[in-house]
């Protein structure tokens, strides 16, 4: 969809498909560690011609975009959930919650702690796809149907990226109660198989 969509007709993307074992597909989400990091790292340094680490993070280095199916026609642009959104780990008007009672500052999607801000370490269901790009435009993209969920997030100096089929609403505290008949939860012996694109972005290739 994405590279179809893109403005050179998709020269710039190359796509790869993987089936992945649960196993596998843990290994993916949680740091884009072994061969899977090698191989991102290997790609950027051909195509920025230098040494380039995707795994360093500092404030505003990456951008997360991603498109989604919504439940609603329309939603307030400072929305979390809202169809289309752009941002980055932690934007300038990011602020700290430091005691309850505090006063926000600012919206309620720029309220961050060391994982980034809820806009962008919230998870998205429903994605068409989702990006995280560096400043030069290279990065990597997963494209989705509208089935997968994802969700990116600051992990001890590096950028965690999660895609899943598998879905069970989060932990959020407040609305566990109104998911708790949605929720199927994964039962001892249960077998599920996961299925991702992902795309590596050469955003300097005109």
């Amino acid at each position: 969809m994405f590279a179809g969509r893109s403005k050179d007709d998709g020269k710039g993307v190359f796509s790869r498909e993987r089936k992945l074992t649960l196993k596998n597909l843990i290994l993916l989400i949680v740091t884009f560690k072994s061969s899977i990091q090698r191989e991102l790292d290997m790609f950027f340094k051909e195509v920025s011609h230098s040494d380039f680490n995707i795994r360093e993070v500092t404030k505003g280095a990456f951008t997360q975009a991603r498109y989604r199916k919504g439940f609603w026609s329309i939603y307030p642009e400072c929305h979390i959930g809202r169809v289309y959104g752009e941002t980055t780990p932690f934007p300038s008007n990011a602020f700290f919650m430091r005691k309850y009672g505090d006063i926000p500052s600012d919206e309620w999607r720029f309220d961050a702690n060391s994982l980034g801000t809820n806009d962008f370490r919230s998870s998205k269901d429903n994605i068409y796809w989702a990006s995280l790009t560096n400043i030069k435009g290279n990065g990597i993209l997963v494209s989705s149907d509208g089935n997968h969920s994802f969700s990116s997030f600051v992990n001890d100096g590096k950028i965690s990226f999660l895609v899943a089929d598998y879905f069970n609403g989060g932990a959020e505290i407040f609305f566990r109660s109104h998911l708790a008949n949605e929720r199927n939860p994964l039962k001892r012996g249960d077998h599920f198989r996961e299925s991702i694109t992902l795309n590596l972005i050469n955003g300097e290739k005109k």
